[in-house]
């Protein structure tokens, strides 16, 4: 695949193999898996970057070894990045890209700048694991040094949002090495979710991701299911540990926005900014009340090539904060327990009979609905938050101008 690339690639059948050759004809970088025959790659590594000849050559693992200690170690023997199996071929040639890129600007500035050359190497080998490179390529841009103040690009996509349930609990139980240790652990298994579904990561706000889908709605959803899928795993793991399970919540919203840099001359940083981000960020806040794990917005479901191959249904019609028009809310339950799913599915079509029952105001046939949708399935968060405001309306009365709208303030 590189090849057709217009790169010249040579072979190495073993770690020995590899020293031998790498020494003989010095390359431009090393592509390199763990476990091999002979020796693993991270005493290659080690190897290569204790030869003087060999020390720069930058060194990607590719390796079908996902878990975090690995990454770590691979990082401390001197390699500049990790690629996961299965990866993605467009991943690899940017990152071989960019490595390239920067290992032929170093071979010039050593020459002139030979005293300085050890912290720009260390910038430059870093900066691949803080920008992602989907979001260069965005910019139309091979390399970060190509970047400059105020360049944007403008286009749709599909916005995520993913959140662990009541981690600031969580996070008070642990100390903060205990919490950085949780969270690196964490992230690291569900990461990579995100890129196997053609999507990339813009930013970590803490305990939260907000990734981007720039080919369509269905990688966003698909990742989405991903997700708890792999959360489900991970739980299998901390329940070995005697941990307690986590849970998140995600959120999708598909449309424009617009991507670029913001700053000023000495400190520049990627952003992305639009109303769409705002609200993908307002609808995830509200898994926590609907009890839904995954809540996508009426703009990604249309966008899908086949909604009906996901199992998911209409959940309510809601105003938020800063939005003059109402939004339609769904959620999708596909990645949960079977038992949840299957729970879901027969109690769906009382639960939209009772949903459009109540947003024509008619109380008492849709709470009597609810009520055998709460018998079916006990855990459905939406029909106890529609039984708790019809509760509350038959009590207080409608609000005034009340079209079977939710407002929320917040």
């Amino acid at each position: 695949m590189l090849a057709r690339e217009g790169y010249t690639v040579s072979k190495a059948y073993g770690g020995s193999e590899a020293l031998e050759t790498a020494e003989v004809d010095v390359p431009d970088l090393i592509l390199l898996d763990v476990k091999m025959p002979d020796t693993d790659g991270f005493q290659v590594c080690r190897a290569l970057k204790a030869n003087p000849e060999t020390s720069d050559i930058p060194v990607i693992f590719i390796s079908a070894l996902d878990d975090l200690d690995n990454k770590l170690k691979a990082f401390d023997e001197g390699g500049v990045g990790y690629v996961t199996k299965p990866f993605h071929f467009q991943e690899v040639t940017a990152r071989v890209r960019a490595h390239i890129t920067i290992r032929k600007l170093q071979e010039q500035l050593r020459t002139k700048f030979d005293a300085q050359t050890s912290e720009l190497t260390q910038v430059n080998d870093a900066y691949g694991r803080f920008v992602p490179h989907e979001f260069l390529n965005c910019l139309n841009k091979e390399s970060i040094t190509q970047v400059q103040l105020a360049d944007h690009e403008e286009r749709e996509m599909s916005i995520m949002f993913a959140d662990i349930r009541d981690f600031t609990p969580l996070s008070e139980s642990m100390n903060p090495q205990e919490n950085f240790k949780f969270l690196n652990s964490y992230l690291s298994r569900v990461s990579p979710v995100i890129g196997q579904h053609h999507g990339f990561i813009d930013k970590y706000i803490g305990d939260e991701i907000m990734a981007l889908f720039p080919r369509s709605p269905d990688d966003a959803v698909q990742a989405a299911i991903a997700l708890q899928l792999e959360v489900a795993l991970y739980n299998q793991h901390r329940g070995n540990c005697g941990y307690d399970p986590v849970r998140i919540g995600v959120s999708l919203h598909t449309g424009r926005l617009m991507l670029g840099i913001i700053g000023e001359d000495k400190r520049m940083e990627g952003t992305v900014i639009s109303d769409a981000v705002n609200l993908a960020s307002r609808l995830e806040s509200l898994t926590k009340l609907y009890g839904a794990s995954i809540i996508i917005s009426e703009s990604t479901v249309n966008g899908l090539r086949d909604p009906d191959r996901y199992k998911h249904r209409y959940l309510d019609e809601v105003r938020v904060r800063g939005r003059k028009h109402s939004i339609k809310l769904y959620e999708v339950y596909d990645g949960l327990e079977d038992r949840v799913v299957d729970a879901r599915e027969k109690a769906k079509p009382l639960f939209l009979e009772a949903l459009g029952l109540y947003q024509n105001a008619e109380f008492d046939r849709a709470r009597h609905i609810l009520e055998r949708v709460l018998t079916i399935d006990p855990d459905d968060g939406a029909a106890g938050v529609l039984t708790h405001r019809i509760d509350q309306f038959m009590e207080k009365g409608i609000p005034k101008e009340w079209a079977g709208v939710q407002e929320f303030a917040h």
